[in-house]
């Protein structure tokens, strides 16, 4: 008997070590081990900043055994993710980022061997089932990379909405910009749905972040309509173009011999048919222009045409054909492509092209070319909000421009001895809507972030598990962006800690357009010392400005 029972105890505890995601546990811990030890060998910020992390890690997942939390296992797989980020950022061996990748891959297995009745309650749970990356695409003739989800699960979630969104970033480098898809709404529990997302990430967009010859991160990740992260994939993947591969030629249709009828609302100089502009919506805050089954895009040769015929809606991918609206002053706008960085203008010989770069977006008040006149079609008002219908006029130019009937981007004067005036009486411009009130002093500086664009922001930042990911986001977004101040103590509300609260004002101040209007800030600080250093912070950037 005694026998017996010992034989029985030896197969309880073989049942215990054989649960399911066991396995990947104990190799994610030795995978950390070793990402910690080459850190430490490698010296400087890399062994600063992950040595005692990792290591702290690993110990955390060690710990993790069965029964364990669903919701534990999706935060360090989380943490994981962000000290791979942190492994790159500050130049850590590529064994050492490596090493936490993959520790990352093993930490959602081990969270899907788990599966969703580990969860608590009606706590939601989500799966990714794995993510592929297609090299040598093209998007809209460009080269670019595509990234494939093969299925998604969710659990827990029959009537809420959900999102896709995914960001990248070089292997050495920040993460880039959220792209976000439509939201949609989960019909059945459990809900699986094949080949849900092909995401393309264009050449021009992965030049623009490539700090490491061509070495990227991407991640997809699942958000609720709540803006909550449900779960999240990342892979590693090396962009590699043919040197024979160029941009292909715009789509041209030919021109008919017939006049083309005139649009409904169109407006007619020279007795041509001029089509309006349909203004689409192009997310966080950017609108897009289309007319003539094209979009209006910014190339990387700081030109400007109209693209192929595509329908009315911007894939989330095309970042050439999305403008933000700046105000021009007088009633008038201009329209820069953060992408390229460059504002569409009409130049001295008609043409439609882009600007010089202005990194941090700002219109120059003597920019003239740069500044466009909205003309509503009846009916409609003067304002570039998605679903209106308006043309565009060049005031120092006195010429419209448009898309042609055969795809091309042209410019035309208005018929008739007196041209539109360079400015319509009584046209004044809406104030500015930051998403903090009709009476925050910072926002009438175009830079500002715009309410759309803010509150996305606001979304991710709450999205993160993690304070020190809250951190790199907010100072890597603010290392290209602009906030008011208000805006910026809407930031400091998301951060618990006063030394992380000092840390991201040390390294975002700049990039407060109204410093002047921070000080008083200082009150979201428990500490005094600390209230002390953020004014003078402040009160430093301040007086930069003021000199």
């Amino acid at each position: 008997m005694s026998s017996t029972g010992g034989l029985v105890v030896v197969l309880l505890s073989g049942v215990v070590f054989a649960q399911p995601g066991a396995a990947d546990l104990d190799e994610a811990v030795s995978t950390l081990d070793f990402a910690a030890v080459r850190a430490r060998r490698a010296g400087g910020r890399c062994r600063e900043l992950l040595f005692e992390r990792t290591l702290k890690q690993a110990d955390q997942l060690d710990a993790l055994r069965p029964p364990g939390k669903a919701r534990d296992l999706a935060k360090a797989g989380a943490e994981v993710s962000e000290l791979s980020s942190l492994a790159g950022v500050n130049r850590c061996p590529d064994e050492v980022q490596a090493s936490l990748t993959q520790g990352g891959v093993l930490v959602e297995s081990a969270r899907l061997a788990w599966g969703p009745g580990r969860r608590e309650g009606n706590e939601p749970w989500a799966a990714l089932a794995g993510l592929e990356v297609v090299l040598n695409e093209r998007a809209n003739g460009e080269d670019a990379v595509r990234l494939h989800v093969p299925e998604l699960t969710l659990v827990g979630l029959r009537g809420e909405s959900f999102y896709f969104a995914s960001r990248f970033r070089a292997v050495d480098g920040a993460w880039g910009p959220w792209v976000a898809t439509q939201k949609w709404s989960v019909p059945a529990d459990p809900f699986r749905w094949a080949d849900p997302l092909n995401h393309l990430l264009r050449r021009s967009a992965l030049a623009e972040l490539d700090t490491s010859g061509g070495r990227f991160v991407a991640r997809v990740s699942v958000f609720s309509g709540r803006g909550q992260e449900l779960t999240f994939r990342e892979v590693a993947f090396t962009a590699t173009w043919s040197a024979q591969r160029g941009p292909a030629p715009a789509v041209v249709v030919a021109p008919t011999p017939a006049q083309p009828a005139a649009t409904p609302g169109a407006v007619q100089p020279n007795n041509q048919s001029v089509a309006p502009f349909l203004i689409v919506d192009g997310g966080k805050g950017l609108i897009g222009l289309y007319s003539q089954e094209r979009f209006v895009r910014m190339t990387d040769k700081a030109g400007a045409d109209a693209g192929g015929p595509t329908p009315s809606k911007l894939p989330p991918s095309w970042s050439w054909e999305r403008f933000r609206v700046v105000d021009g002053g007088n009633g008038l706008v201009a329209l820069y492509n953060p992408t390229h960085r460059r504002f569409l203008r009409v130049n001295d010989r008609g043409q439609v092209d882009a600007s010089d770069v202005r990194p941090r977006g700002d219109l120059p008040s003597d920019w003239s070319w740069e500044r466009f006149q909205i003309v509503p079609v009846p009916g409609q008002a003067a304002a570039l909000s998605p679903g209106a219908q308006v043309l565009l006029f060049s005031p120092v130019h006195q010429r419209y421009f448009f898309v042609s009937a055969a795809g091309t981007l042209e410019t035309i004067a208005p018929s008739g001895a007196a041209p539109l005036p360079a400015v319509v009486p009584g046209v004044v411009a809406p104030p500015r809507d930051c998403g903090t009130g009709p009476d925050d002093p910072g926002c009438q500086d175009p830079r500002a972030m715009n309410k759309p664009v803010w509150q996305g922001f606001l979304a991710m930042i709450r999205a993160e598990f993690s304070v020190f990911q809250r951190q790199r986001l907010i100072e890597s977004r603010l290392s290209n962006e602009y906030v008011t101040a208000r805006q910026f103590g809407q930031v400091l509300e998301e951060i618990m800690s006063d030394h992380l609260k000092l840390e991201v004002t040390r390294n975002t101040a700049s990039h407060v357009i109204d410093p002047q209007n921070a000080l008083g800030l200082s009150s979201k600080f428990g500490s005094p010392f600390s209230r002390d250093d953020f004014v003078k912070l402040m009160g430093e950037q301040t007086r930069k400005l003021q000199r």
